[in-house]
């Protein structure tokens, strides 16, 4: 349930969901006719809170050209699986500062939540070293998981429910109602 891994795909998933405040038609939207996916550009990774009897992570946005990826590793302590929950709360900076959004998940078991994403798990996946099949390898085991060069372009995602803009995305993991980790992604919208 701790890793930073599930934490992040679904962080950027909801950033991008996050979009949809203040959507209120497509006239709100001004598009380039050959705009055809979003484009999650990170910013930064904060680690809240960690439990470290379940995990430690260490999480950097690596900028190589125009490209920002997320690297890092994540120390699973104890096999996590459908036993921990995730939470998911998206803020949007506003007037210099980020406020919580009314578009949240939550609390859903960790497997069950990454399974179902489409979006942003195969993507993390393919990139570290986390089950690619989620669905038949939960919970996952307990080891060092790496993760190398990790970014995101959400082609499926229509383009007519999002804003550009700055984002954040709070993920919350908890066991027997217990918070055990808590991290903040930030990134920027763009669209491609």
């Amino acid at each position: 349930m701790t890793r930073n891994i599930a934490k992040f795909c679904w962080t950027v998933v909801f950033i991008l969901f996050a979009v949809l405040d203040n959507v209120k038609s497509e006239e709100n939207i001004k598009l380039n006719p050959k705009t055809k996916f979003f484009e999650v550009i990170l910013d930064r990774v904060e680690v809240l809170y960690e439990d470290p009897k379940f995990f430690e992570t260490h999480l950097r946005v690596k900028k190589v050209n125009k490209t920002r990826t997320l690297v890092g590793y994540a120390d699973i302590r104890q096999a996590i699986g459908n036993d921990c929950d995730a939470e998911l709360k998206t803020l949007k900076k506003q007037g210099g500062e980020y406020r919580y959004s009314p578009y949240k998940v939550s609390a859903i078991p960790l497997c069950e939540g990454l399974a179902s994403d489409t979006y942003v798990y195969p993507e993390f996946a393919a990139n570290s070293d986390f089950p690619l099949d989620i669905a038949n390898n939960c919970p996952i085991p307990a080891g060092n998981y790496s993760m190398r060069g990790i970014s995101f372009t959400l082609e499926n995602v229509p383009t007519n429910v999002a804003q550009t803009g700055e984002y954040g995305c709070e993920l919350i993991f908890s066991k027997n109602n217990e918070t055990i980790a808590m991290y903040r992604i930030y990134g920027y919208v763009n669209f491609v």
